[in-house]
């Protein structure tokens, strides 16, 4: 048998390139989806806003230092990436647990600010300015849940048999990665002109 038809994970080169194009295609499949879902969103406020009887209201600054912390854990994610191109097995372990903690402080930050708004009267059966922030940061936070199990996955993958012959998880993590950094930060400016007082 030739074994140079073979990857060190035991799939043929043929069936890694497979399943490389298929979870390509997925990732972007995926962002389409969400793009639309939350172009969706973003118009029906839009709509909604020019109705009247719209309510502004002061955004916690909590939003701000968190929004802070996803930019910065967008880079940090980046750095894994490069670092396993260079097969740096503890400047990755660094990157992508300092990433981690990094999605978690902007998840606990989103959360906090949720709670904020709520002790001040901003709730999501309000003012419909009210519903539409919880419902579009909401929507988000639940996807980038989705980019922390990943994430988790690949480090406890990492941890377990810490092999470099496997690319497309950490390229995955880090694609929908900067793509949920990308998108909140557009959400956040959206929101910020039209719901921030």
């Amino acid at each position: 048998m030739n074994l140079s038809l073979f990857n060190n994970n035991g799939f043929t080169l043929a069936q890694t390139s497979q399943r490389k194009s298929a979870i390509r295609f997925s990732i972007w499949i995926f962002m389409a989806t969400v793009t639309m879902l939350f172009a969706a969103f973003t118009s029906a406020l839009i709509v909604r806003q020019g109705q009247g009887n719209w309510d502004l209201f002061r955004f916690p600054a909590i939003f701000n230092f968190s929004t802070i912390f996803i930019v910065f854990s967008s880079v940090t994610m980046q750095w894994a990436y490069l670092s396993f191109q260079k097969q740096k097995t503890k400047e990755v372990w660094m990157a992508a647990g300092i990433t981690l903690f990094a999605g978690l402080v902007f998840a606990f930050s989103q959360i906090s600010g949720w709670n904020t708004l709520y002790d001040s009267g901003i709730k999501l059966s309000g003012n419909a300015s009210h519903s539409f922030l919880f419902l579009i940061s909401g929507a988000h936070l639940l996807h980038l849940i989705g980019g922390v199990v990943l994430l988790i996955f690949f480090i406890v993958r990492f941890s377990v048999t810490p092999s470099f012959s496997d690319k497309i998880t950490i390229y995955s993590c880090t694609v929908i990665w900067h793509f949920l950094t990308a998108l909140w930060v557009y959400l956040f400016l959206f929101l910020k002109y039209y719901c921030a007082a």
